[in-house]
């Protein structure tokens, strides 16, 4: 996400999370997002509230941005829920600063983004926003902006020699979020399954962060660590959950790599009519609406996608400006339970999410 003399590889902090293969690369989803399945729920005006709120609320004041800038992002599926929810806070964004984004959806394709590089770079893009790709593979991807002094940013990307900056939810926090609040949930004590993803950085690290803290429980054990197929995760994760459900009675919640992952779970849990429950990171809307009809989906993380587009659109101002930024800008995101989910059915918009710099 930054150059390579102030970013480590992804091999470097991933260290025996084993490298990403090609055909993984292939299929390989979003960080905590959806592909396929039920459709969330549309956020609406809530996403152009939080895409647009002023200074004070979340640091970036979209008045200091100057106007009329075309960028490119390209993603790796427009189709995601909560992709689809950044690219709304995005269009919120651009018509009030008069930004022209040119958006590149590679549809599942990884092997697409150098052309599209390429394409935008033809349309005179004065950077390059890289939104939730797999970063194997980018380095060489993005030379050719990097060639031309364009500059590059990697939303929920991953690390990657030859990006200029990078915005990126604390994966590391919410995670032991999530994960302390199932052990506690579980009395410290009992049967988990976890539906795992590993295929991009973000949810390689939810996977490490999750078996650090059930390791500190010795009365906790693992039944089942099974990775979801994706594409097709909601259906498999469904599958998946059912069949576990039949082997193991005494089992007492599922931790999901993310909420399509854990709307699967959670749809099997409810078929089964067992009192288990599941956790996940994300907060797409309909995992929201989950927790708030008190379904077996308990717990989640808010990633806030608008402030991340918000976060992203100030960084590309200030590297075609010239100025200098941060290598790595981290974003908080909340745990989100039955306690504080809106009741109105919005996303949560109320919570502050900071950021800090670093």
């Amino acid at each position: 996400m930054t150059t390579p003399t102030t970013a480590p590889s992804r091999r470097g902090l991933l260290k025996g999370f084993g490298a990403l293969s090609a055909a993984a690369a292939g299929s390989a989803v979003l960080a905590g997002c959806d592909f396929g399945g039920e459709p969330a729920a549309a956020p609406g005006a809530d996403v152009a509230a939080a895409a647009t709120a002023g200074p004070g609320t979340d640091g970036i004041d979209l008045a200091t941005i100057t106007t009329g800038r075309r960028v490119g992002l390209i993603s790796l599926d427009n189709s995601a829920a909560a992709v689809a929810i950044g690219l709304q806070g995005m269009s919120a964004i651009k018509e009030e600063i008069d930004w022209e984004v040119d958006v590149v959806d590679i549809k599942g394709d990884p092997s697409a983004v150098p052309g599209a590089v390429t394409t935008l770079l033809q349309r005179g893009a004065e950077a390059i926003l890289c939104y939730a790709l797999p970063s194997v593979g980018l380095e060489q991807a993005v030379r050719p902006a990097n060639d031309a002094g364009v500059p590059v940013i990697s939303l929920v990307s991953g690390r990657f020699p030859g990006a200029d900056a990078v915005a990126d939810f604390n994966e590391w926090v919410s995670s032991s979020r999530t994960a302390l609040y199932t052990m506690q949930r579980m009395g410290y004590a009992g049967e988990i399954a976890l539906l795992d993803f590993t295929g991009l950085e973000a949810t390689a690290i939810r996977s490490v962060v999750v078996r650090e803290v059930i390791d500190r429980y010795p009365d906790v054990t693992i039944v089942e660590d099974i990775v979801v197929r994706v594409p097709g995760q909601l259906q498999d994760a469904r599958e998946r959950t059912a069949a576990l459900l039949g082997q193991h009675p005494d089992l007492k919640a599922v931790w999901c790599a993310f909420d399509d992952i854990a709307l699967g779970a959670n749809t099997a849990v409810k078929e089964s009519g067992r009192d288990v429950f599941v956790t996940s990171i994300d907060g797409v809307p309909t995992a929201l609406e989950a927790i708030r009809r008190s379904e077996p989906l308990a717990a989640t993380c808010y990633n806030d996608q608008p402030l991340l587009m918000k976060i992203g659109v100030s960084l590309a101002d200030k590297l075609i400006a010239g100025d200098t930024v941060p290598a790595v800008t981290y974003q908080d995101s909340p745990l989100v339970t039955a306690d504080n989910v809106p009741s109105d059915g919005s996303l949560p918009n109320g919570f502050v999410t900071p950021f800090w710099l670093g």
